[in-house]
């Protein structure tokens, strides 16, 4: 929707500042369900968050962009199938677009792998309490939303580029306190908070600036189905991750589990520095549509 209804170089300041209401909510709620646990049943707490998904659709009925192709305009009356074709090709022959849904979906697979394995290895091997564990996670959306609040200003400074670069250089170091918490359990709560800030960071701070970048390379056209087939894409590479570490925990243990969530993550890092994006600062001129 942002690039409908913003100019497309504010795109990428339109996304932190969802970002910063989506992390100030993830700050909130795991502490919160953490102690509703204690005198709550499970099973009502989803019945709460489906009625907030609920809640949120009807909000989302309300947003009428101008200029909304989806609605209306050529090719509107194509079939579904098609557009979601449509969507993909454009996502895999456009070599920004490609390279950015390469090193999310590495990143996220890595993602997946860890935040499957810390709730085991927190709650079930170290026996934290629920509130402990809720309040470990609520300090990565903190950390989340005060780096949605400074990364435009990082994106002016240094470029989206370079801003890329920086937050997926920092993933590896972010990640790797959690397999340490793994080898040295008497350290591993604050170690495991440190995670939880870094990995806080990281997150928002890749995803504001490579937002941005995403819609000032995409066609008016496929916008839509572009969003979607990345989203699928990224989103889908978390329950694959989560789908290898139990594999990797069930052959081996939850430490190398978690170890091999790190080594994943610092993959994206290695695709961006062998990549023409290095050489630049902000996104040329001419790559843009």
């Amino acid at each position: 929707m942002l690039p409908y209804v913003l100019p497309r170089p504010r795109v990428a300041d339109g996304n932190a500042r969802l970002q910063t209401s989506e992390t100030a909510i993830q700050a909130i709620s795991p502490s919160v369900a953490g102690v509703l646990t204690q005198s709550v049943a499970a099973p009502v707490l989803y019945c709460f968050a489906a009625l907030g998904h609920l809640t949120s659709l009807l909000f989302l009925r309300r947003i009428h962009p101008q200029g909304d192709i989806a609605r209306g305009g050529p090719g509107a009356e194509q079939k579904f199938g098609r557009e979601i074709a449509d969507g993909i090709r454009v996502l895999f022959r456009q070599p920004l677009l490609r390279l950015l849904l390469h090193q999310g979906a590495l990143n996220n697979v890595g993602a997946g792998i860890l935040l499957s394995m810390l709730p085991v290895f927190l709650l079930h091997e170290l026996g934290l309490p629920a509130w402990q564990y809720g309040l470990l996670s609520s300090l990565g959306a903190v950390a989340g939303l005060a780096a949605s609040l400074l990364a435009p200003r990082l994106r002016r400074r240094f470029g989206e580029i370079r801003m890329t670069l920086l937050f997926s250089a920092l993933a590896p170091f972010a990640v790797v306190a959690a397999p340490l918490a793994g080898v040295f359990r008497q350290a591993a709560v604050p170690l495991i908070a440190v995670a939880e800030i870094l990995i806080g960071i990281t997150v928002v701070g890749r995803a504001v600036s490579t937002a941005g970048l995403r819609a000032r390379v995409t066609p008016d056209a496929y916008m839509g189905r572009v969003t979607a087939a990345y989203r699928v894409a990224i989103q889908g590479a978390t329950p694959l991750g989560a789908l290898v570490g139990g594999l990797i925990a069930g052959h081996w243990s939850t430490g190398t589990a978690l170890w091999a969530g790190a080594l994943v993550m610092a993959l994206p890092l290695v695709l961006l520095l062998s990549s023409p994006l290095r050489r630049h600062r902000t996104l040329p001129a001419e790559w843009e549509v």
